[in-house]
C-alpha cells in the first residue's frame, strides 16, 4: 500500500510532466484569469524569496486614492448584478484618466456583461450569434488603430483567445510605448501559456524592471514558482499579493478567493496542513470559480492529519461539485486504498479508466490534435491501470496462498 507522502499530489512533479508514484496526477493548479485550471510551468529559477516586491507604480496604475471609494461603490453594483450602476461610476473615470489600465480592465468587465446581457454599451448592441468578448477585443483594436494608444491594445490583447493574435496587438502597444509595464506583463503571460518559456522568463523580468511590485506580474510569478516547486518563494509572493489587494475593488471576489485556495494548496505541500485548512475557513465560497478545487485542497489537508474519514468526504464533494473533473476520483480511490476497501477502490479506479478514455475520444472526435489532448488524463489513466493490475495480482496471490 502507498504510503501517505505518497498519496499527496506534488505540484512541482505535475508541472513538470513525470509521471512517478502518484505525483504524475494533476495538481491543484493556479487559474489565473487569466484563466482557469492550467497551471503554468516555472521559469522564475532566479527569482528568490529574498526578493521585497517594492511598488513602484508608473503612470498606467497610479489610481487616485479618492477614487476608491466610487470604485468600491461600482464593484458592489456589480457583483449583485447591476453592471449598468457600475457601467455608469466607473465611465467617467475612464474617460478621466483613460491610461490607468486598472481602472479600464475594470470598465471592460462591466461592458462585457452588459453585453453578454443584451444590453447596448455606448450606442452599440452585440447582434445575435456573435460573442462579446471577440466583439469588443475588435471595437478595442479599430479604436487603437484609429488612434494609437498602448492601452487600447493592451485591452484588446486581454480579450482575445487567440494568444498568438494577442501578442500581436501586445507587439502594436510596444511600438506606441515600449517602457509600459502591462505590455510585458501581458506578453509573459501569453508566452507562459504558449509554452514559449525562455520568452515568457524574459518578460517577466522587464516588467520587474519597471514597477518591482506590479500586482498582475506579482501573481503570475507566484503561479511560475509553484509550479517550479519554490514553495516558500511562491507562498511568500502570494501572500504579498493577497496582503496589497485586500481592499482593492479593481480586483474580483472571485480573483482573490482562487488564490486563496492556490495558497492553501502550497501550506499543503510545505507540509503545514491546518495553516491549509484555516486558509481554506477564510475563503467566500460563493466567489469560488472551481468549488471542487477548493474541497480537493481540504481533502490534502485533511489526509495529512489522517483525518481519512474526512478527507474522503471532501473528495466526494469535489466529485459532485466537478463530475468530469478525474483528479477527485484519482483523491477517492487513493483514500479508498488506505482504508482498506480494496473493492470500493477497484470500482473507483474502473470508473477513472472509463471516465478518461470517454474524454479523450471526445476530444478526437472533437477535432482535437493528438498533442493538445490532456496529458494528465492520460497519466491518470496509466496510473490506474497500473494499480488495477496490482490489485489483481493480491488478490491472485492471497486465493494462492488459501489454497490447500
Amino acid at each position: 500500500m502507498e504510503s501517505r507522502s505518497e498519496v499527496r499530489v506534488s505540484w512541482s512533479a505535475a508541472s513538470r510532466g513525470l509521471p512517478e508514484g502518484y505525483e504524475g496526477v494533476k495538481s491543484f493548479q493556479v487559474r489565473i484569469a487569466f484563466l482557469h485550471g492550467l497551471l503554468l510551468l516555472a521559469l522564475l529559477a532566479s527569482c528568490s524569496s529574498t526578493r521585497t516586491y517594492r511598488s513602484r507604480p508608473g503612470v498606467y496604475d497610479r489610481v487616485p486614492e479618492g477614487w476608491l471609494p466610487v470604485l468600491r461603490e461600482a464593484r458592489a453594483d456589480l457583483d449583485r448584478g447591476d453592471a449598468r450602476a457600475a457601467h455608469d461610476l466607473v465611465l467617467p473615470l475612464a474617460e478621466r484618466r483613460p491610461k490607468l489600465i486598472p481602472v479600464r480592465i475594470f470598465f471592460q468587465d462591466v461592458q462585457l456583461r452588459l453585453l453578454e446581457a443584451g444590453e447596448e454599451v455606448g450606442g452599440f448592441r452585440l447582434p445575435d450569434g456573435l460573442d462579446a468578448r471577440d466583439v469588443l477585443a475588435d471595437i478595442y483594436l479599430e479604436r487603437a488603430d484609429a488612434r494609437p494608444t498602448a492601452q487600447d491594445y493592451i485591452l484588446s490583447a486581454r480579450l482575445r483567445r487567440n494568444g498568438q493574435s494577442a501578442l500581436k496587438a501586445l507587439d502594436r502597444a510596444a511600438e506606441v510605448d515600449s517602457d509600459c509595464v502591462w505590455v510585458h506583463y501581458g506578453r509573459a503571460y501569453r508566452h507562459a501559456l504558449l509554452r514559449h518559456f525562455p520568452e515568457a522568463r524574459a518578460d517577466v523580468k522587464r516588467s520587474f524592471r519597471r514597477d518591482p511590485g506590479h500586482l498582475p506580474t506579482l501573481r503570475l510569478e507566484a503561479s511560475l514558482l509553484a509550479g517550479a516547486g519554490e514553495t516558500k518563494s511562491a507562498i511568500r509572493a502570494l501572500e504579498v499579493w493577497l496582503d496589497r489587494t485586500a481592499e482593492d475593488p479593481l480586483v474580483e471576489p472571485s480573483t482573490r478567493a482562487e488564490a486563496l485556495v492556490d495558497l492553501a494548496a502550497l501550506e499543503v505541500l510545505d507540509h503545514e496542513p491546518k495553516d491549509a485548512l484555516t486558509i481554506l475557513s477564510d475563503v467566500r465560497v460563493d466567489a469560488l470559480v472551481d468549488p471542487a478545487r477548493a474541497e480537493l485542497v481540504r481533502a490534502c489537508a485533511l489526509q495529512d492529519l489522517d483525518q481519512r474519514a474526512l478527507a474522503l468526504s471532501a473528495a466526494r464533494r469535489a466529485r459532485e461539485l466537478d463530475p468530469d473533473d478525474l483528479l477527485s476520483l484519482v483523491h477517492e480511490a487513493m483514500l479508498l486504498g488506505l482504508q482498506g476497501d480494496a473493492e470500493k477502490e477497484r470500482e473507483a479506479w474502473e470508473r477513472l479508466v472509463a471516465e478518461s478514455e470517454t474524454e479523450a475520444a471526445g476530444a478526437v472526435e472533437a477535432g482535437g490534435a493528438v498533442e493538445e489532448l490532456d496529458l494528465s488524463a492520460l497519466l491518470l489513466r496509466l496510473r490506474a491501470r497500473t494499480r488495477l493490475a496490482r490489485l489483481e495480482r493480491e488478490v491472485q496471490a492471497a486465493s494462492a496462498n488459501a489454497s490447500p
